[in-house]
């Protein structure tokens, strides 16, 4: 299998300054460590040139062809000469591809933070030879605790954004993700479409959640999965079930047992 060249040029902002050291910051280096896992598609972390004493970190992963899919909440990290660190957002990011005689631009992402450094947005544009051209448009809102509250998907149209799907998030006081509503754009609304919700114990283990759809007036169930742990919060079980449209029909179900020291030691599948 042969996989596609990528070049890619990035632009950051510094979040957190040391005012200790002289170390200067060479920009533009993107180690070869940093291509070949693009291409190969896998997970991407971090990337360290001992040289410079730059890491680059992410927190998302590659699609299996190699191309990039989002750099959610990236970060660039310096240490200067007396280890002390620097970091700095992901701006934006430029990608080439290789016709076969040069490096073509190909697509760029740009992206927002709040003050609290949470991505804000990112948008998506190509390019057409001549400029660049709106494709999609992600947006973010975040409570005081900066759990994630809503995410708005739009596209271009030509001339102006418009609405594709959205998210609403709601958390408990412990800061566990408690549902996800998902929304679709009809042309003059936002309509139902899909719910999770999740419960928790006390000792914030996930113990269920419940994936419901829209039928045009009501949520209908469609599957259900629960949890059991034990006194360690080693999880015991996993339960899954389908909704027969009056009562919840158990599809299969995992138990797990593990060793005085918390290691795993059997896995029995039943349907």
């Amino acid at each position: 299998m042969r996989y596609p060249l990528f070049i890619f040029l990035f632009t950051a902002s510094v979040l957190y300054p040391s005012n200790e050291g002289s170390g200067q910051k060479r920009h533009s280096l993107i180690p070869f460590d940093f291509i070949q896992r693009s291409l190969m598609g896998n997970d991407w972390n971090r990337h360290y040139d001992p040289q410079t004493n730059d890491f680059f970190e992410d927190t998302n992963e590659l699609s299996p062809k190699g191309n990039p899919e989002e750099l959610n909440n990236s970060l660039f990290q310096y240490l200067n000469p007396t280890n002390k660190r620097t970091q700095w957002h992901l701006d934006s990011y430029i990608s080439h591809t290789w016709d076969g005689t040069q490096w073509v631009i190909s697509n760029q992402t740009t992206y927002t933070y709040d003050t609290n450094n949470n991505q804000t947005s990112y948008v998506y544009q190509s390019w057409d030879g001549t400029q660049w051209v709106n494709f999609s448009q992600h947006t973010y809102t975040y409570d005081a605790n900066n759990n994630q509250t809503s995410w708005v998907y739009q596209t271009w149209d030509g001339t102006q954004w418009v609405n594709f799907s959205h998210y609403t998030y709601t958390y408990d006081t412990n800061n566990n993700q408690t549902s996800s509503v998902r929304q679709t754009w009809d042309g003059t609304q936002w309509v139902n479409s899909s719910d999770y919700t999740y419960t928790y114990d006390t000792n914030n283990n996930q113990t269920s959640y419940v994936y419901q759809t829209w039928d045009g007036t009501q949520w209908v169930n469609f599957s259900q999965h629960t949890y059991t742990y034990d006194t360690n919060n080693n999880q015991t079980s996993y339960v899954s079930q389908t909704w027969d449209g009056t009562q919840w029909v158990i599809f299969y179900q995992y138990t797990y047992t593990y060793d005085t020291n918390n290691n795993q030691t059997s896995s029995v599948r039943q349907t």
